[in-house]
């Protein structure tokens, strides 16, 4: 299957949303498909299901450019995100933010605690239209908050990461600089693994 084949089993379970496909030459890194408040990006990958739990999942042709726009855009409180599905017809929905942060880099254990939202078979077409409506700053900034920090003890434990006091309180205030210097502290550790 191709990311093609993808678009149109997606474009009717967002239909409400008046998705339109985007082919960008000018600019790297645009989504592939925008809708009436946001942007997806789709990617298609192999058969998660034969992976082992500690191993990367290489996702093709999701290039920095991507990742980048991904993230910024969500840091500027747009709606970006990115969409994979698996040929076990597994769906997972990353926002920008941790996309371009942790998807490609991080172990798959990771990633299937860390999407905000995950399907088997075809995802509900009334729950991915309420993911992509979510604004940055309600529920769903909230969600991907409380899913980063819920997780973030067993990820530092064994690599001796430590945070000060406050990180998170500054870092869901906006301060974006903080932000950085974190996600810079995850990349590093990621790409000793």
């Amino acid at each position: 299957m191709s990311e093609q084949l993808m678009w149109k089993t997606l474009r009717p379970l967002i239909a409400s949303l008046d998705p339109v496909r985007i082919e960008v030459k000018f600019s790297e890194g645009v989504p592939d498909v925008n809708y009436s408040v946001g942007w997806v990006e789709l990617k298609y990958v192999g058969s998660w299901d034969l992976m082992k739990s500690g191993d990367r999942p290489r996702i093709a042709h999701f290039t920095e450019e991507q990742r980048q726009w991904l993230r910024r855009r969500w840091l500027a409180k747009g709606l970006a995100w990115l969409l994979i599905r698996s040929a076990d017809d597994e769906w997972f929905l990353f926002d920008g933010g941790t996309a371009g942060l942790l998807v490609g880099l991080a172990p798959l254990h990771d990633l299937r605690t860390r999407c905000a939202a995950h399907w088997r078979g075809l995802p509900v077409p009334s729950e991915l239209c309420e993911w992509l409506t979510g604004r940055p700053g309600d529920w769903a900034d909230n969600l991907k908050m409380a899913r980063l920090w819920a997780n973030l003890d067993s990820f530092t434990a064994d690599r001796n990461l430590r945070l000060p006091v406050g990180t998170v309180l500054r870092i869901e205030q906006g301060n974006q600089e903080l932000y950085k210097q974190f996600e810079g502290q995850l990349r590093e550790l990621y790409s000793q693994r």
